[in-house]
């Protein structure tokens, strides 16, 4: 996918095999694997970019977990309740790790920002 090694984690099977479907090259069940260490030994070290969109610490903290050094962090989901959620700020800070957090975004605006993305008008 443009260029990336695309890796999904869910608990369910189902939405595994259709991530895998639509072009993700390996998927993890988070149900019955360590989604961070998998995601490591996959890459060979760790992913450069995460993408966290349900907002609850178990997946925040395996998604900044499973980052390489120097890797970025792109946090979607927004937590329940006052908002507030215990992350693992010794791996952002040991590994040098960048953390963003972004509004979600309206599907139908997809298709122009991937365009962006495959002719390099965005670094990613």
């Amino acid at each position: 996918m443009l260029g990336a090694q695309v890796v999904v984690a869910d608990i369910v099977e189902g939405k595994l095999n259709h991530a895998k479907s639509l072009g993700a090259d390996a998927s993890v069940n988070a149900a019955k694997e360590d989604v961070a260490e998998v995601i490591r030994e996959i890459t060979g070290g760790g992913a450069q970019v995460s993408v966290e969109a349900l907002g609850i610490a178990q997946t925040t903290n395996a998604s900044v977990e499973c980052l390489a050094t120097l890797g970025r962090h792109v946090d979607v989901g927004m937590p329940g309740g006052d908002g507030v959620m215990e992350t693992n700020i010794r791996a952002i800070y040991s590994k040098q790790l960048a953390f963003f957090g972004a509004r979600g975004m309206s599907s139908w605006k997809y298709p122009s920002l991937l365009a962006m993305i495959e002719r390099g008008g965005m670094l990613i």
